[in-house]
């Protein structure tokens, strides 16, 4: 803004008080949905009435549709209500992440979508649990004995190797670790890591059966895992498993149909990198402005692009 405002020997607040008056949104009765869309969030400006703004997306075109000030269930209840009933029929699809307004909201106000929970974020959950797995076998290690020391210098070393699927570790070319004084592949260090502790080889085991699930998309593993005993394992995978059978039939869509969030989820790192090159925005409005004009399709009016240019 402050590069237009100087080419064209204006002030910002003269770029921004013209875009506002081409800003054209739909009308409510043209308002239409695709079959498939695509729900997500990112962090709001200060001066919005929620910490985190709602952004949905058309899941086969790939175009931003609107922005919402805010992500709770009200806010998106006033936003949906604007669309006609019929309308609302027509979505299919709806892909979302763990968050139950979400889950509200597709069920009363769309009623023939199908929720799909974002690959992504199954992956992260589990992912999350045995990360904290890992954390609690550190800290059990007593520090003050040589060898449980350099096992916990070796657990916080390569701890990304153990976040790592295990179809991912290099098993042929080895490399120098001084840590261990050897050289060893990664699937090596692995071995080596898992071997410090049963139980959190147990848990890699069951970290890595779920990663494959989802990567081979195959319901059928993924509920068999479902059903397993975790009760050796600490608490917290019985509350990871929980929550997946919570979110179960979500789940079995998305290892079922193609549609995932990551073209949004890289929308919001667009917003993101807006956002810190404008070194942030107080007003709401014009950092919706700014996102729709950059990567949304709101702003129609000829005049205002010929006006940009």
């Amino acid at each position: 803004m402050t590069g237009i405002a100087r080419a064209k020997h204006a002030s910002i607040t003269t770029i921004y008080r013209v875009l506002k008056e081409y800003y054209t949104p739909l009308p409510q009765k043209n308002k239409t949905l695709p079959t498939v869309l695509y729900f997500d969030e990112f962090k709001s400006v200060k001066e919005s009435s929620g910490t985190m703004s709602f952004v949905f997306m058309d899941g086969q075109t790939r175009q931003l549709l609107d922005i919402v000030e805010n992500r709770k269930l009200n806010s998106l209840k006033k936003n949906f209500y604007s669309y006609a009933y019929k309308t609302r029929a027509t979505v299919q699809y709806i892909v979302i992440d763990m968050y139950k307004p979400y889950v509200t909201l597709v069920k009363k106000l769309f009623p023939n979508a199908k929720l799909i929970i974002d690959r992504f974020h199954i992956v992260q959950h589990i992912g999350r649990t045995f990360l904290t797995h890992r954390i609690q076998q550190m800290n059990q290690l007593n520090r003050k004995k040589y060898q449980e020391e350099q096992q916990y210098k070796h657990l916080k070393k390569y701890w990304k190797l153990l976040q790592k699927n295990a179809w991912h570790l290099e098993h042929k070319k080895q490399v120098w670790h001084p840590s261990f004084r050897a050289h060893l592949t990664e699937s090596e260090v692995v071995d080596r890591l898992l071997s410090y502790s049963p139980e959190l080889k147990q848990g890699y085991g069951v970290y890595q059966d779920f990663l494959a699930a989802v990567r081979t998309k195959d319901s059928h593993w993924f509920q068999e895992l479902l059903k397993q005993n975790y009760s050796h394992l600490p608490e917290k995978y019985a509350t990871t498993i929980k929550t997946f059978k919570q979110y179960q039939e979500g789940i079995l869509n998305a290892l079922e149909q193609p549609y995932s969030n990551g073209s949004l989820e890289c929308l919001n790192n667009h917003i993101k990198a807006l956002k810190r090159n404008a070194y942030g925005f107080r007003s709401f409005y014009h950092f919706k402005l700014r996102i729709l004009l950059t990567l949304g399709t709101t702003l129609t009016h000829k005049n205002s692009l010929k006006f940009l240019e």
